[in-house]
């Protein structure tokens, strides 16, 4: 209730570019409850910004919608990613091993998209507790190899 009534009294005018930015740890629910506030208030956030190492990239917010019939939607899960087809043959693509531990495969998110034919309209979310960075990355990461992305919010 107070960030809707903070946004409503400002008052932007319409265009008004707004960046949501994250931690590498900001959980997905935080996120989830800003952008329903923002929404609340009248106020069409613009962008995600994400750091990386001493660069601060960013890419649009497209929210989905019901019309978007989307052929995939991609969980965001702390395990790595469940992959939901519309018409079955459902997978995942676990996290791996790396320099640093275990990560997400955006290699293997990549490759399955690619291995799907016909409309890459995809749906993403993840779970209230996973990185909402990680979110974000897939996000981009799916844009980037063509697909149509869009984040679906619970």
């Amino acid at each position: 209730d107070t960030l809707v009534a903070a946004f409503t009294a400002l008052a932007l005018p319409s265009g008004t570019v707004i960046a949501i930015a994250t931690t590498e740890t900001t959980p997905m629910h935080v996120v989830t409850r800003v952008l329903r506030s923002l929404a609340r208030a009248n106020v069409t956030p613009t962008l995600f910004a994400l750091r990386a190492g001493d660069q601060l990239g960013t890419s649009p917010i497209r929210l989905a919608t019901t019309a978007d019939a989307p052929s995939l939607t991609v969980h965001v899960r702390l395990g790595g990613f469940a992959i939901e087809r519309t018409h079955g043959r459902d997978s995942e693509v676990p996290r791996i091993h790396g320099a640093s531990g275990l990560a997400y495969d955006h290699a293997g998110l990549v490759a399955a998209l690619r291995a799907e034919t016909g409309s890459h309209v995809v749906a993403v979310d993840g779970m209230g507790t996973v990185p909402a960075a990680e979110v974000i990355r897939a996000l981009r990461i799916l844009a980037s190899a063509g697909a149509q992305a869009t984040l679906a919010l619970p």
